[in-house]
């Protein structure tokens, strides 16, 4: 993992690589603190709306850095796009996509690219009725918009290349982030939402407290190059 320095100097930005996505989006997992983290922490905790954290991640998006470390990518920089429209409105039939993010991420096999849809931390996943398993209606509205957004992504390659200059963009996986982890202690939960994962390896459905568990795991990492550096 790189320095600070080496990441957010000047000389860096003079020499960051023409062909990679826009400047202004790029991001680099060492930015991430204690600080930031527990803030985000703190809203999760009080069950804040997808509002509320929408706006957050918006202020401080290295913390979506912590999506790229469930795939062990991102190492060598990565950019976080917020609210980009990848498909326009259509007279008013077809409506546009936008998607909370797009999130890439570098390392020496190349760039991974995701969408990431956000749901509040008030809603859960999952809901009964009559002793059944349903997903919450919150919950399925999120998984269609994040399969849409997928979708329109893998078939109009061309498009984010080119128009939206994310360089290397093949295909996207997903992520879908809602509520906090307590609802899937439950064993019938738990094994569902792992049997709802395991169908579909690129679309990932977790809780906030996840993605908390690897912004820890970077964090640590980063005492450890201090440590090293010092």
């Amino acid at each position: 993992m790189p320095s600070l320095i080496e990441i957010t100097n000047t000389p860096f930005k003079d020499r960051y690589p023409k062909d990679w996505p826009p400047y202004e989006y790029f991001v680099h997992e060492t930015q991430i603190t204690p600080e930031i983290v527990q803030e985000l922490k703190s809203l999760v905790e009080k069950k804040s709306s997808e509002t509320e954290i929408d706006k957050f991640i918006t202020k401080n998006p290295v913390i979506l850095t912590s999506v790229l470390d469930f795939n062990n990518t991102g190492h060598h920089g990565a950019w976080v796009i917020p609210k980009k429209t990848i498909r326009q409105n259509i007279s008013g039939e077809i409506p546009g996509l936008i998607p909370d993010f797009i999130v890439g991420g570098r390392n020496s096999s190349g760039t991974t690219w995701y969408v990431v849809e956000l749901k509040g931390a008030n809603h859960s996943l999952f809901t009964t009725s009559s002793n059944k398993l349903c997903l919450s209606s919150v919950a399925n509205k999120g998984l269609c918009q994040i399969l849409e957004y997928m979708h329109f992504c893998n078939k109009s390659q061309s498009y984010l290349r080119e128009v939206l200059k994310l360089s290397e963009f093949v295909s996207a996986k997903g992520f879908l982030f809602i509520g906090e982890s307590s609802e899937t202690e439950d064993e019938r939960k738990k094994d569902l939402k792992s049997s709802l994962n395991n169908m579909n390896k690129d679309l990932q459905i977790r809780s906030y407290n996840a993605l908390f568990m690897h912004c820890d795991r970077i964090l640590n990492s980063i005492e450890v190059m201090k440590g090293n550096h010092a």
